[in-house]
């Protein structure tokens, strides 16, 4: 009986192995990686039963099961019968990485002293915005502030109109562009390239044979020295250093995937490639994606108007192009990519102003304060690859939201009476 129940064991091993694998490319499919990402961080830290809840319109929605969300599922202490602010966005805005109450929102709500609901999700962009706005506008709120974030936002909106099929009355009628998406697809879904880059941002590179090269002209695996010059009284604590040998170990298994900043106080990971990809403005499905996002913006604003709703976009950047500036005194032995990055993020930054200016749509720019925060060396990002901004760098996106509303006088009334 003993090798019957070897063979059952092993069996069932190799069951369990191939369900598993058709489990989450079913969840890469229908929901996205940055969905997969959020699932995969909560089965190893929280019961599953607080997975998100799958939506048909949305693909997912936060479970309100989850005790740092409300009754509604958001990263709320509570859902409140009226709020002030509510803010829109990805897991920029949500605040991945960090505790509930240092959330961009949840710091504004402090240092405004008002009401700020923080309506956001991993892997949603300006169309899953655009179908939340009623549930926005519900709170009677007397600001919507929506973030669009360039590392995902573009890629999220083209997913969620081709991939997931949904609000189809954004999909193009010319045949030109559904011809170059088609034939884009065909050569290499976007969702696949995406998939085999995405193993870099969490530090899974891929086996040399999946290698993508999706910058014109690849590089080999490379990092970046500061020539800064640093006080003697001014020394990072040895868990930091530590974990940035770490880092620099397993950076040489990237195959060029990551590209490091060895600069004191502001060492980091980049993953110019992966970034690439959801910016590069060469692939007619990242095209597309901004124009749906920029018609999803200019029609939730529009609803806004009509509803009496002061509506602005945060524009957030990637942690590359934030640390654009800090990158033209250091020296590189290839950047891998980077320089095109900055170069077509950039391009869709200015196109994004000139767009909203054109619409008449307020915004405020995230990128002057993070960047100046970075020159003063505050740690605004994370010492690994993770693009979400930290607890201090999300306090700068609250206090450059908070000083746009300001400058508006679109509380004016609120603040007089809280002095």
């Amino acid at each position: 009986m003993r090798p019957h129940k070897k063979v059952s064991a092993v069996g069932w091993f190799v069951f369990v192995a191939i369900a598993s694998t058709f489990v989450v490319f079913l969840v890469t499919r229908s929901f996205g990686l940055h969905t997969l990402k959020q699932i995969a961080l909560r089965i190893l830290a929280k019961p599953t039963h607080f997975l998100p809840v799958p939506n048909a319109q949305l693909g997912v929605r936060p479970n309100p099961n989850d005790p740092d969300h409300d009754s509604h599922g958001f990263r709320n202490a509570v859902f409140p019968k009226q709020a002030d602010i509510v803010a829109m966005g990805d897991s920029q805005t949500y605040g991945v990485g960090c505790k509930r109450e240092e959330a961009w929102p949840q710091q504004l709500s402090r240092t405004a002293k008002t009401t700020t609901y923080n309506l956001s999700y991993s892997s949603y962009g300006p169309t899953h915005y655009y179908i939340l706005l009623d549930e926005a506008l519900s709170l009677r709120p007397r600001i919507i502030v929506e973030a669009l974030y360039y590392g995902n936002d573009f890629y999220d909106s083209y997913r969620h109109i081709y991939d997931l099929e949904q609000l189809p009355q954004f999909r193009s009628r010319k045949t030109p562009i559904l011809q170059a998406i088609q034939k884009a697809e065909m050569t290499l879904p976007l969702s696949k390239q995406i998939a085999l880059l995405f193993g870099a941002y969490i530090g899974r590179f891929p086996p040399a044979k999946h290698k993508l090269a999706v910058n014109e002209h690849p590089v080999p695996v490379n990092s970046c020295s500061s020539s800064d010059a640093v006080e003697p009284s001014a020394i990072e604590d040895n868990s930091t250093l530590r974990k940035w040998k770490q880092l620099t170990q397993q950076a040489q298994n990237s195959q060029g995937l990551w590209l490091l900043l060895d600069k004191p106080f502001l060492r980091t990971v980049f993953v110019p490639q992966y970034r690439y990809t959801a910016v590069n403005l060469n692939d007619s499905r990242i095209q597309e994606g901004i124009r749906i996002s920029h018609e999803a913006i200019r029609l939730a604003a529009a609803q806004a108007r009509k509803a009496n709703t002061k509506f602005m976009v945060l524009l957030i950047p990637t942690k590359e192009l934030a640390y654009n500036k800090l990158m033209v005194t250091t020296q590189c032995r290839s950047d891998n990519g980077y320089a095109q990055l900055i170069q077509k993020e950039n391009a869709i930054r200015q196109s994004t102003k000139d767009f909203l200016q054109q619409s008449h749509i307020d915004f405020v720019d995230a990128l002057p304060n993070l960047q100046l925060s970075m020159e003063q060396r505050h740690r605004v990002y994370p010492l690994t690859s993770d693009g979400h901004p930290v607890g201090s760098g999300q306090k700068v996106i609250a206090e450059t939201v908070f000083s746009a509303i300001k400058e508006r006088h679109w509380l004016e009334n609120h603040l007089e009476i809280q002095k």
